[in-house]
């Protein structure tokens, strides 16, 4: 498939030209208003002359073989045009009509399997049906209802499967679009390929993409991999937070690793940047372009306010994102105390008052003392930027550009508290120099924080693949047994309690020769996964009475649990000291992978839903930071008096799970490790229950 064809034609003929209002006639105008229109081609049945351009009858007369087709013609058609233009030797296509598998029909979806057979026949690269088509501002090409608005020289680069998201993102950053595609269906083309194609390309400096599901988890993961080592930001708005998951509920893991917790973990890895809402993708969007790479190197804030009301509204909007705002360094503290009036406390945040900006020199040492802060990143000025100039905004527009220019202004950001109309001049000379407005409020701050974390983001400490599963994996599943599953575990290196299998009582004697009082006693079953639930676990046993007294009770409890269980016995297990608890997991998603999910154990997994996840293969980086991301993570560390734990040996345990996970991607479905108890540094971990699904 060549997608330079179909996003990059330089021939292009338009099946279905009209001079009618609509969709059809859009498409017909804007095709010939691209820097390739003396290779635009129209074609109709009827018409001789579209728009006082040449109209062919047909695909045959054309003078040249077009390198794409833009089919403006009703769905039934679609397919015989596609098989001509396939036998030409036409290379790509947008097809516009819906009435395709969106429609959810028998016939619907009948064409729909026709046209992808077609294009996979001739190897045409396709975008849509059911679509608005491809407009390239850098090279000035348009094969869809859309208009160019302008030619640039680099930005965002925006894909969607939703034609009325990408109409709605072009409003407010159409002087900022590198490229705009309306996937449609994506029958062909998903947004994974439109993705890599902006990946590939220097000049899109930004890559935005509304993301409904994923077709070709090995072109994602290629995208957001170059996207990540070229230190491009990628912006996505993914649909169906609230979608309820498909998981089995055989492990803790499997409920909390849902398909939106998937996609997250994914964009973590990868340092993507994940918004929630429309307006959130479209400003954070905006905001990297104009910035153009320029990031901050230090990550601390300095909220640069005109008032004590703005001061704290920055400062509790702050504290809502984990924004640092770190203390002057003390030498500006001298600095801006030598500018400020007497009033004004040299403080972070700073409330400069209106009056200093009548003196444009101290202004300028504001500006710079404040940029030379060793403690500071990024500058967020409060300002409104009103269509009625003040004063204090003609100064900052000003001496913020100069300030940039010369290098000597650190990353700013405009941050508004109201909204009103701005002024589009002041607005225009701040986005040329490089300083956004980033919008009102809570909006706003949400755009710093994805700016921090995206200028935080290190690709080399991160492990920038998935262990992608095969593309046919086995449907069924069997549970393994407690102890089949830590003998799974153990090659890798992974510690587990003293145990041993007494089948009947008979048994229990020579089982308890092999382990030390006090032991905990547990069912023995692949089909009792939930022991505590079904009252077959016994804890703190030290006599043999006690051990033959509690075999009884768990075999009775299993009978009623469950009467037609399988059950191998009971097994004897060292009981060793408790630790802090941790819950370790995988769950195996079947596009993307093993998933390994790390939480606290008991309440914290059970009621708070405490826990991190993140695709494997991950590194020992990696585990610490998923670590470090638990609510509870203070319990690992020390509190209130107790000593820390022994984290270097739960991140090398979170490791080997990975490994494992990744050599198994095709023949697990799921893994519970719970608990798992975390000792004093120095004195490791140890897994004492484990449960593992397996395909078959």
């Amino acid at each position: 498939m060549d997608m330079r064809k179909l996003m990059c034609p330089k021939s292009l003929v338009v099946v279905g030209a009209t001079d009618k209002p609509g969709m059809t006639g859009n498409g017909t105008r804007s095709a010939v208003k691209g820097t390739n229109k003396d290779h635009v081609y129209y074609v109709s049945l009827k018409r001789d002359e579209v728009l006082g351009r040449k109209c062919y009858h047909s695909l045959a007369e054309l003078p040249e073989v077009p390198e794409c087709m833009l089919l403006l013609t009703p769905a039934k058609t679609v397919a015989g045009y596609l098989e001509e233009a396939g036998k030409m030797g036409i290379g790509a296509a947008v097809v516009i009509a819906s009435g395709f598998s969106e429609e959810r029909t028998e016939e619907a979806h009948r064409m729909a399997k026709e046209v992808e057979d077609v294009c996979n026949k001739y190897d045409i690269a396709l975008c849509g049906p059911n679509c608005v088509g491809i407009v390239n501002a850098l090279d000035g090409v348009v094969q869809g209802t859309h208009d160019l608005e302008k030619l640039v020289d680099g930005g965002i680069a925006v894909v969607a499967q939703s034609g009325y998201l990408t109409g709605g993102f072009r409003q407010p950053n159409a002087d900022q679009l590198a490229y705009v595609v309306s996937a449609g269906n994506s029958s062909v083309c998903s947004v994974e390929d439109y993705m890599c194609w902006f990946a590939d390309d220097d000049r899109v400096t930004v890559i935005s993409a509304y993301l409904e599901g994923v077709k070709k988890p090995e072109r994602l993961v290629y995208a957001l991999e170059t996207a990540a080592k070229k230190r491009k930001p990628v912006v996505i708005l993914k649909a169906g937070e609230s979608a309820k998951g498909s998981f089995a509920a055989a492990s803790h893991t499997g409920s909390l690793a849902g398909n939106y917790a998937t996609y997250q973990a994914i964009f973590k890895k990868f340092g993507v940047v994940a918004c929630k809402t429309a307006q959130e993708w479209a400003t954070t969007s905006r905001m990297f372009s104009v910035l153009r790479g320029k990031l901050p190197e230090k990550l601390g804030i300095c909220g640069l306010n005109f008032s004590g009301g703005e001061n704290t509204q920055f400062a509790d909007n702050c504290e809502r994102y984990g924004i640092d705002i770190p203390e002057f360094d003390q030498s500006t503290v001298e600095k801006l105390r030598a500018v400020l009036p007497s009033y004004s406390t040299p403080a972070n945040p700073l409330d400069a008052t209106t009056t200093l900006f009548s003196e444009t020199e101290k202004v300028r040492t504001l500006f710079t003392a404040i940029s030379e802060d060793p403690n500071i990143g990024i500058i967020s000025l409060g300002n409104d930027m009103g269509a009625n100039s003040e004063p204090k905004d003609i100064t900052c527009v000003k001496l913020m550009t100069e300030l940039r220019a010369e290098g000597k202004l650190l990353p700013t950001v405009i941050s508004p508290t109201w909204e009103k109309p701005r002024h589009a001049d002041f607005i225009n000379q701040l986005e040329n120099a490089g300083i956004p407005l980033v919008g009102i409020g809570d909006q706003g701050f949400k755009c710093i924080r994805h700016l921090l974390d995206f200028a935080a983001y290190k690709y080399d400490e991160h492990t920038l693949e998935l262990a992608l599963p095969a593309k046919e994996l086995a449907e069924g599943k069997l549970s393994l047994s407690e102890a089949q599953s830590k003998a799974e575990l153990t090659p890798y290196g992974v510690r587990v309690p003293g145990q041993a299998l007494a089948k009947d009582a008979a048994e229990v004697d020579a089982a308890l020769a092999k382990v030390p009082f006090p032991v905990v006693m547990k069912v023995e079953s692949p089909d009792i996964l939930h022991k505590t639930d079904a009252g077959a676990v016994k804890l703190n046993i030290n006599t043999k009475e006690d051990a033959l007294k509690a075999f009884d009770e768990i075999m009775a409890n299993c009978k009623a649990y469950k009467a037609d269980a399988r059950i191998d016995g009971v097994m004897i297990q060292e009981m060793v000291p408790n630790g802090v608890e941790i819950i370790l997991g995988i769950n195996n998603d079947k596009m993307f992978g093993p998933m390994l999910l790390a939480g606290l154990g008991g309440v914290f997994t059970e009621v708070f839903k405490d826990a991190s996840l993140l695709p494997c293969p991950i590194s020992k980086k990696e585990a610490g930071e998923m670590l470090k991301d638990l609510k509870g993570y203070k319990l690992l560390t020390g509190y209130r008096g107790s000593k820390p734990c022994d984290i270097d040996a739960l991140t090398d345990l979170m490791v080997k799970v990975s490994e494992y996970a990744v050599e198994h991607k095709n023949d697990v479905a799921e893994m519970d490790m719970n608990p798992v108890f975390v000792y004093e540094e120095g004195k490791g971990v140890c897994v004492t229950d484990a449960l593992i699904v397996k395909r078959v």
